[in-house]
């Protein structure tokens, strides 16, 4: 009895069930792809977090590594640049071999160019550094220079990938003077690329005499009696990874302290700008990201230049790159700064 009532009950349930008509076909899909879209930026997301925290991590251990340096180096901090055994001209416009030594041309591995580019901080950081993979920054666009042969090679000598960039205004600063450690960039990431084989400073510092001591001073050209208004300089290379929306609009950075932090780049496109040199270095983004220098959107524009805190600027004051000053107390007003015109 119960076996036919039951079935019976299901003969009942099988005539009461229609099909789907065609609306309830299309709405089923509609949903289907709006959960499968949903879950794809999920795991994006995800992934984007996830690079985010390790380059987060990479660049607080570096940080690490140039204060452990700074300290067998009296208070001293990296060398932005090597210098030219000849000439005695700071090398602040030329990317840096690195691993020093790798490109084994007859040129780059000889005993005097391997010196020069081992002062360079990406060098001289290498023996504080438990692993050299740490330059390296997650997700981001591998860059080889057209100047470099790869296929020279010393395999003996790592190339390294360096997706990072120094505070090259810190040439040889001491760390004891720097005015908010927890503020000022040590590093930061360079744009959204890793260097193959080479790295740089940025903001560099401007340093072009021969045989002429180069430090950052408030007040004046970080090489005494050298022409000019600006102490440092910014630059790029590569289009394809030109931009500061690294990660999710915005990049990483770590302090003179080792405090690893992302900066939101939300900023307005030139000729507009943003008096925001307390939180980020670039108050302007490209409009046309591939004319003239940019090539992705977050392209930067213009980095805010300042004198020295407290001041008011004027046409005669030389500025540097506000956000990178080590006197910086990270409170300045709109006329210490110099911006877009």
């Amino acid at each position: 009895m119960w076996d036919l009532d039951a079935r019976a009950g299901r003969e009942v349930d099988r005539v009461q069930k229609p099909a789907l008509n065609l609306r309830q076909v299309v709405s089923s899909v509609a949903v289907f792809c709006v959960v499968i879209t949903l879950c794809v930026r999920i795991v994006a997301q995800s992934g984007l977090n996830s690079n985010r925290e390790r380059s987060l991590s990479n660049l607080r251990a570096i940080a690490l590594a140039a204060l452990a340096y700074t300290s067998d180096h009296d208070d001293v901090l990296p060398l932005t640049a090597g210098m030219d055994e000849q000439t005695r001209i700071l090398r602040w416009n030329y990317t840096h071999r690195v691993a020093a030594g790798w490109q084994a041309d007859g040129f780059f591995n000889t005993p005097q160019r391997i010196r020069e580019d081992s002062q360079m901080w990406a060098n001289s950081l290498l023996p504080y550094i438990p692993n050299p993979k740490v330059y390296e920054q997650p997700g981001v666009t591998v860059l080889r220079r057209s100047n470099m042969n790869y296929n020279r090679h010393d395999r003996a000598v790592p190339r390294l990938l360096v997706g990072v960039a120094y505070n090259g205004i810190l040439h040889g600063w001491e760390r004891n003077a720097i005015a908010v450690p927890g503020k000022l960039p040590l590093f930061s990431q360079h744009f959204a690329m890793n260097g193959d084989g080479w790295a740089l400073s940025m903001p560099q510092i401007w340093c072009q005499r021969p045989a002429v001591p180069c430090k950052f001073h408030p007040e004046r050209m970080p090489q005494p009696g050298t022409p000019g208004q600006y102490g440092g300089l910014w630059f790029f290379i590569g289009e394809k990874a030109w931009t500061v929306w690294v990660y999710d609009s915005g990049m990483n950075f770590v302090s003179a302290d080792a405090r690893a932090y992302w900066v939101l780049m939300k900023i307005p496109n030139h000729p507009a700008y943003v008096h925001n040199v307390n939180y980020a270095p670039w108050n302007s983004l490209d409009p046309e990201p591939s004319v003239p220098i940019g090539g992705l959107p977050g392209g930067p524009r213009w980095m805010t230049y300042c004198v020295a805190p407290g001041k008011v600027l004027t046409v005669e004051d030389v500025t540097y790159p506000g956000y990178y000053r080590p006197d910086s107390e990270f409170e300045y007003e709109r006329s210490s700064c110099d911006y877009p015109h």
